[in-house]
């Protein structure tokens, strides 16, 4: 029987995006409500990078979980511009982030 960690443990007994949120939490894996201002694919590659190593993930890890390759994964950390909008999706909701777009100045 395969060990799993807390963090994957968390993740598969959550029956909803927002309940995994709230359980990660609750849990201290989640800490605050950081927000960064994303201007480009960089800053976008360096927030993911910065997500996946707080929580303790491996690129191989992450990449296995969110069904995508590890080369992938790493030209998004990386902020490849030419990166398929959908499968990051999946990488950043995988990760408990969110984007939020707003005006900028408000």
């Amino acid at each position: 029987m395969q060990r799993l960690n807390i963090a994957e443990w968390l993740y598969l007994t959550a029956n909803s995006y927002a309940q995994m949120v709230s359980v990660w939490r609750d849990a201290g894996i989640l800490k605050g409500n950081s927000m960064k201002t994303i201007q480009d694919m960089q800053d976008l590659g360096k927030a993911i990078r910065d997500r996946r190593r707080e929580l303790g993930y491996t690129q191989a890890f992450l990449a296995d979980y969110a069904g995508i390759s590890a080369s992938f994964l790493s030209e998004l950390e990386n902020g490849k511009e030419t990166i398929q909008a959908g499968k990051m999706m999946d990488v950043i909701s995988l990760l408990g982030m969110d984007i939020c777009v707003k005006n900028r100045g408000e």
